[in-house]
């Protein structure tokens, strides 16, 4: 499989979205960023390396293909993701969820999902979130 073969400099090579990282970087600072990904392990390391390369911050990664099974032992209050299958099951546990705009995913509808096309978005909703009480701040 093409995926497998060249997976690490599909991975190694791709560029970070606009202001992820500095959307990023602020909201580190009061709250917890689990990455939970579906990624194969078997990219784990060059995942990491591209982590520390662009200078990401986070407090955990865990690679699963149950995204939801490791958001509810996280406790995760607003998960960000772009699959559409992931999206509608952490919104039917009654929890919000940023999805960031894929033609892929235009068809999922449902009150906790927030649609985001960029960053600055992803941390517009955030705030809105949290003044609503949904997304909780790390203990200071």
């Amino acid at each position: 499989m093409i995926y497998n073969k060249h997976g690490n400099d599909i991975h190694w090579n791709s560029s970070p979205y606009p202001q992820a990282i500095q959307t990023l970087a602020s909201l580190f600072k009061h709250h917890t960023i689990s990455i939970i990904t579906a990624r194969p392990t078997q990219f784990r390391d060059v995942t990491v390396k591209w982590l520390e390369h662009h200078s990401v911050p986070y407090n955990n990664i865990v690679f699963i293909e149950d995204k939801l099974k490791e958001c509810m032992k996280l406790q995760v209050e607003v998960m960000i993701d772009d699959g559409p299958h992931y999206a509608e099951e952490f919104a039917q546990m009654n929890m919000p969820v940023i999805l960031y705009e894929q033609p892929y995913n235009r068809f999922v509808r449902h009150e906790l999902v927030y649609r985001a096309m960029n960053w600055s978005e992803v941390k517009a909703h955030i705030d809105y979130l949290q003044k609503n009480s949904h997304a909780k701040s790390k203990p200071s």
